[in-house]
C-alpha cells in the first residue's frame, strides 16, 4: 500500500495545482506447481498461474478532481520438459501460455478518455528441441505461436493478430571450456 500526497506526474515538481492525495494497493499472488517423477523422463511438468493488481486513487487537492485507475493482470503457464533417444538424444520443451491484462480509468466517474478501458488477452504455445548431434555440437530448432486479442472500449477498433514464430539455433563446443552458439528467428510483437 502506498499513501500519501506527490505531484501528479512523478518527473514533475510539486505546485499547488497539480498535488494529488494518492492511494495505491498492490496485491500479487502466485501458485505453482512441479511435477517431475524419477522414473518419466517424459514428464518434468511445471504449472504457474499468478495476478497482479494496482488499484490507484487520486484526489487533486485544489479542485477535488478524482481519477481512478485499475491494473489487473491474470496469467498461467505450463510448460513440461522431455527426454528421449530416436538414435540421437534430445531434449524437447513445450507449452503454453495465457496472459490477461484489463485497464480501467475514470476522472470524476466517468470514463477517462486519456485511459480508456481496455483488455488485452495474449496466447501462446511453443516447443524447441535440442538435437545433440554430437557430443559437441547441438542444434535447437523451434517454434512458437502467438495470438493476441486487444479490445479497448469506445471508438478505438479492436484488434487480433496471429503469427507463427520459427527459430533455429546451434551450439557447437570445438574444445572444453569454448562455446559458439548461434541463433536466428523470427519476434513478434
Amino acid at each position: 500500500k502506498d499513501d500519501g500526497i506527490t505531484p501528479s506526474a512523478l518527473d514533475d515538481f510539486a505546485t499547488d495545482t497539480n498535488v494529488v492525495d494518492r492511494d495505491a494497493e498492490i496485491f500479487t499472488g502466485r501458485l505453482s506447481w512441479d511435477y517431475a517423477p524419477a522414473d518419466n523422463p517424459l514428464l518434468d511438468l511445471s504449472v504457474l498461474a499468478y495476478v497482479n493488481t494496482l488499484d490507484i486513487t487520486e484526489d487533486r487537492v485544489f479542485d477535488a478532481r478524482a481519477d481512478t485507475t485499475k491494473y489487473d493482470t491474470f496469467g498461467f503457464e505450463a510448460v513440461n520438459r522431455s527426454e528421449f533417444d530416436i538414435g540421437l538424444p534430445i531434449n524437447l520443451v513445450y507449452g503454453v501460455e495465457i496472459v490477461r491484462d484489463e485497464q480501467t480509468g475514470t476522472r470524476n466517474g466517468a470514463d477517462k478518455l486519456q485511459f480508456p478501458d481496455a483488455s488485452i488477452t495474449s496466447y501462446a504455445g511453443f516447443a524447441e528441441a535440442t538435437i545433440n548431434v554430437t557430443p559437441e555440437l547441438a542444434i535447437m530448432p523451434g517454434v512458437r505461436v502467438d495470438r493476441f486479442e486487444l479490445n479497448p472500449s469506445g471508438a478505438l477498433a479492436d484488434r487480433n493478430e496471429t503469427e507463427f514464430l520459427p527459430r533455429i539455433g546451434f551450439s557447437w563446443r570445438p574444445v572444453k571450456g569454448v562455446q559458439i552458439y548461434g541463433n536466428a528467428a523470427r519476434a513478434f510483437r
